[in-house]
């Protein structure tokens, strides 16, 4: 796969900010999550957004 470089850096800056989120939920309460838990989400939908020009880009 011919992927360029920039867009292994977000991928990667993503999956970091990914992590780091979930790390944080961990440590919280349960009662003191939905935020964290929303963002959680909201990383995961913008890594899939990543891997999903990753992948259309290979393909052509």
């Amino acid at each position: 796969m011919d992927i360029p470089p920039a867009y292994w850096e977000e991928l990667l800056e993503e999956m970091e900010t990914f992590k780091a989120l979930y790390r944080k939920a961990k440590t919280l309460p349960p009662e003191k999550r939905e935020k964290v838990q929303q963002a959680l989400l909201t990383s995961l939908i913008h890594l899939l957004g990543h891997l999903r020009v990753i992948y259309d880009e290979a393909e052509v």
